[in-house]
């Protein structure tokens, strides 16, 4: 009978564990859940909300989450009492550079902005690294006007959060003039310079983007993005700086190890016979024309010499004025150069097809033209000599398409071109 009782005693603490652990465990999920009915929801600040329903008791949460309450709410606003319980949360924990930057708020919101200054300090003390309060405290430091400040915190931020760079340029620039924040903000590191320059180049800051390009080629031992230098030459060739493109494109080709190759180095042309693509579409190269009604590309259907040409396949639909494709090609002023090309036709309609045109880069002013093909021609030579105007610094090449007078002036047929050079006259 003894050995019985034990027995069943035992059974009975068990159970009466099991019971205890069970209701604990059930109050542990339960009471975040139970707590969210009790606490309001804010939504400035859901992580302080999330701690106080783990720890609905920890005094710091309560007081921190009510003087939110005082501080946000319509219906509850007072901010004295707002700071009341902030300084309570304080108490529990002084560290804590949330609630410091909630005083230096609600001080600011009382008109003391000498008492929130320093709070303001002592948020940024304990917790310098958060990126979420060093951006708030810029955005705050400007409305205290304090912009000395808010620059130095988006510095900061520019040096740590890459991802967001274009956001705090565009804020800085709010502030300052982007000369004086290249002359005395700027961090020289390679990755900011390089997101600096891409951001000027979106905002078409020219004279500025030129000074940073400088600034990042000069650093030592630095390998800028082929994509960077790619753009920066098209962004100089947009504003008409030849110097400054020539000069980025002669490093663009030597970061990317591209040389002329065993062509004919007389040949002022780049990729003349079109059989490369590393810069296709860019800088000094090839820049190939959009329109409805033709297609247009390199292929290798057919070609003068190599393996590929340029194709343009009209589908007869539209009566196009239409530059195919251009390159710009530095040049002497006052000199005579001899553009020649091979071009090839078939089933080309209406009374204007494919032809070589040379314009001024400068001023747009046209200095030839070849005849235009149509019909059906097998690969012909086109040449065309010209001279330079005295101010010239560079022509464009262009393979165009005037609109034709004619009734029946909806071009169709394809035309190749291969071969392009412009060589000077000796």
């Amino acid at each position: 009978m003894v050995l019985e009782f034990r027995t069943s005693s035992s059974k009975a603490a068990s159970l009466l564990l099991l019971a205890c652990l069970t209701t604990l465990a059930s109050w542990m999920i339960v009471r975040p859940w139970a707590a969210s009915f009790a606490i309001p929801a804010l939504p400035h600040d859901p992580e302080l909300l999330r701690a106080w329903r783990s720890h609905p008791e920890h005094p710091q949460y309560q007081h921190q989450h009510l003087g939110k309450i005082r501080q946000y709410s319509v219906s509850f606003q007072d901010y004295q009492e707002a700071l009341r319980h902030y300084r309570l949360a304080l108490w529990e924990n002084p560290l804590s550079s949330r609630t410091w930057f909630d005083v230096a708020r609600t001080h600011w919101w009382l008109g003391q902005v000498q008492e929130a200054k320093p709070a303001l300090r002592l948020a940024l003390w304990f917790n310098p690294s958060n990126a979420r309060l060093r951006w708030e405290a810029a955005l705050f430091q400007i409305q205290l006007e304090d912009y000395e400040a808010a620059i130095a915190n988006l510095r900061h931020l520019v040096m740590t959060e890459p991802s967001q760079r274009q956001t705090y340029f565009t804020l800085i620039h709010t502030l300052m003039q982007p000369a004086d924040f290249i002359d005395t903000t700027l961090p020289a590191e390679p990755g900011v310079l390089s997101d600096y320059l891409d951001y000027l180049i979106r905002q078409g800051e020219a004279e500025n983007g030129r000074v940073v390009w400088q600034r990042l080629t000069a650093l030592p031992a630095v390998s800028v993005d082929p994509r960077l230098a790619s753009a920066y030459v098209d962004f100089m060739l947009e504003h008409k700086d030849l110097s400054e493109a020539t000069s980025a494109w002669n490093l663009l080709l030597r970061l990317r190890g591209i040389g002329r190759g065993g062509g004919d180095l007389d040949n002022l042309m780049w990729n003349g016979g079109f059989e490369r693509d590393e810069t296709w579409g860019a800088g000094f190269d090839w820049r190939v024309g959009r329109s409805a009604g033709v297609e247009i590309g390199v292929g290798a259907s057919s070609s003068a010499e190599g393996t590929r040409s340029l194709k343009i396949a009209f589908d007869g639909t539209r009566n196009l004025d239409l530059t195919a494709a251009s390159q710009v090609v530095p040049v002497m002023p006052g000199t005579r150069y001899l553009l020649s090309g091979s071009i090839k036709t078939t089933g080309i309609t209406t009374s204007n097809g494919p032809y070589l045109e040379v314009i001024d880069f400068l001023d747009g002013r046209r200095h030839a033209t070849s005849e235009s093909y149509i019909g059906d021609h097998p690969w012909s030579e086109v040449r065309v000599p010209f001279e330079t105007s005295p101010r010239s610094q560079a022509i464009v090449i262009k393979i165009r398409r005037e609109t034709s007078q004619k009734l029946d002036n909806l071009i169709g047929g394809t035309a190749w071109i291969d071969q392009v050079s412009l060589k000077k006259i000796h």
